[in-house]
Formats: structure tokens, sequence, C-alpha cells
């Protein structure tokens, strides 16, 4: 006699459930925060690339340093604040530089992989210590700039773990990626 009444709350349960569910839909979105995309960040420090005109300039350089911030502006895109070692070769003479960047960058989700990336990469604005070797450096400028990008392009900043069961249902259910202060946020519909 028991089981009528468990069967019937079952039933009802079951029957209420799609008018529950959306209440919760929005309860499921992934933020990935500053913290964690510059901690990605450090980890991939110490690419380097090299630039040589034989018998005029070789130029060595390293990133050093790469820092974002995220959602301190009102658009969608993050700034990435870098330093960069470079080792000259010029007129048989040779000197170092610090060379500070800044960039900005748009986040862009990839569903197939459940991945964040970073993507068209624009230098806004660089500087040198000491400042008297601008012009050397200015030959360098483009391709850093690539260097950078290929980077970003070839490793993601946060990745959904697929060993996760819920971050594995949400991955295909990402329907928007939009940037707030301090955080990357993954909307979803999913209906956990």
């Amino acid at each position: 006699m028991l089981q009528m009444p468990v069967i019937r709350v079952l039933f009802m349960l079951l029957f209420m459930l799609p008018f529950a569910l959306p209440l919760s839909a929005n309860a499921n979105n992934i933020e990935i925060s500053e913290a964690q995309i510059n901690h990605y960040l450090s980890r991939k420090l110490g690419f380097n690339d090299q630039f040589n005109l034989p018998g005029i300039i070789n130029i060595r350089y390293k990133v050093d340093q790469m820092q974002a911030n995220v959602g301190r502006n009102n658009s969608n895109k993050i700034e990435l604040d870098g330093v960069v070692s470079a080792a000259f070769s010029y007129n048989n003479r040779q000197f170092d530089s610090r060379i500070n960047l800044v960039f900005d960058v748009e986040p862009e989700y990839n569903a197939e992989q459940g991945a964040v990336y970073l993507k068209n990469l624009r230098m806004l604005r660089w500087s040198s210590q000491p400042q008297k070797y601008a012009d050397q450096l200015q030959l360098i400028m483009p391709m850093l700039n690539n260097t950078v990008q290929t980077l970003l392009n070839q490793f993601p900043v946060y990745t959904l773990d697929s060993n996760d069961a819920t971050q594995n249902m949400i991955k295909q259910m990402v329907k928007k990626l939009r940037v707030s202060d301090g955080k990357i946020v993954l909307e979803t519909s999913a209906l956990l």
C-alpha cells in the first residue's frame, strides 16, 4: 500500500520537473578568474625567438612576463601587459634591452575542445629600456607580435575538465562568452 503514494509522488515530480528546471538554468555558468588566466600565462613564460639579418642585426628575445587585466574597460577585450628581454648584435656592438608591451586580445570559446583562447592580438603600445635602442627594436615589433599571437593561438588559457562530469556536460552548452570585471564568463543553457 505504501508503494502507491511513492509512485504518485514520483509521477508528480517527473511531471513538474520541466517547469522547475528553467529556474536554475543560469546557475551553471563557468567563471574563469583573472588569477586563473595569469597562472596559465606564467606557466607559458620563457617563450623565445630570434631574428637575424646576416651582417646587419641579430636579435634574440624572450617573453619574461605576461599579465592579463580582465574586464577593466567596457569592451569584450582583455589587456595583456608583457615584459620581453632582448639581446642585440648591431654594427659589431652588443647590447641588452627590456621591452614593455601592452596588447589587447579577444577571448574566444572553442566548443569542440571546451577551451578558451585569446585571439586577435593587437599591440597597443610599447616602450624600451634603455630608450636609445628604440629604433633597432622597431624592427622586431611585428615579429614579436606574431610570436605572442602564435603562443596564444596554440595553447588555451582555460579548458573545461573532461574528467569532471558537470564540466564535460556543460562543454557543448556554452552559448555565449562575455568579459566582466576580473573574469571571463561562459554562459550556458545547462539545466543541471
